[in-house]
């Protein structure tokens, strides 16, 4: 979900800079990466379609499969916060 993702970045951001960050430009960002590589009608995307996004930001990052699966990691757990924080604020305004 294209919304989804914009908000769990914003929680990321504010996560990290702190609960008062403006994150406009994360927003415009993620809304413009969910159109540009998942859908341009920011609608949702079928598991294989994320899935080859996901491999795609993987190889560019790093070949190793070990090091693939890491990253992966880093990314889950800092999804997992994100989630946390949305959950326990409601927004992420």
């Amino acid at each position: 979900q294209e919304e989804e993702l914009i908000s769990l970045n914003e929680c990321l951001a504010k996560l990290h800079h702190g609960a008062d960050y403006d994150t406009t430009e994360v927003r415009s960002t993620y809304f413009k990466l969910f159109r540009e590589k998942l859908d341009p009608n920011g609608n949702a995307v079928p598991f294989e379609v994320f899935r080859n996004y996901a491999m795609t930001v993987l190889d560019d990052l790093d070949d190793d499969p070990e090091a693939q699966e890491m990253i992966l990691e880093q990314f889950v757990a800092e999804a997992e916060s994100g989630v946390a924080l949305f959950d326990r604020v409601g927004t992420a305004d």
